[in-house]
């Protein structure tokens, strides 16, 4: 059975990357290019994992992150930003994410971690 992803990217090109990144036998990928679109789309869909950038406009992902956790707090959640200092890092982790991936990524590096992060789950 595929996974769900919801991918919160405002910028469309690295949400595309993202997506393109995904086995597509594993994953069912959803694009949200706002933190209200993907807070809209958790209130109607069982997601597995959500990816968040931080800097976004309207709402910065350690917001979005906390609000996820009020909707569904079993979803883990993956910071993909390029902040990249440990300051954000931890404070990312402190927030409720699970991992910190830094942009620019790997493409088989972001698939395996998500793919770490689910196991776990």
């Amino acid at each position: 059975m595929k996974k769900t992803i919801i991918v919160v990217d405002d910028e469309p090109h690295i949400s595309n990357l993202i997506k393109l990144s995904m086995d597509k036998d594993k994953f069912n990928v959803i694009e949200a290019y706002s933190p209200h679109k993907a807070l809209e789309l958790l209130k109607n869909t069982k997601v597995d994992l959500i990816t968040v950038d931080i800097m976004m406009p309207g709402m910065d992902g350690y917001t979005l992150i906390k609000e996820i956790s009020k909707i569904c707090p079993d979803t883990p959640t993956i910071i993909i930003s390029a902040k990249n200092n440990m300051k954000d890092k931890i404070h990312g982790i402190n927030t409720g994410a699970l991992d910190f991936i830094e942009k620019p990524f790997d493409p088989q590096d972001l698939s395996d971690r998500i793919l770490q992060v689910l196991n776990e789950g």
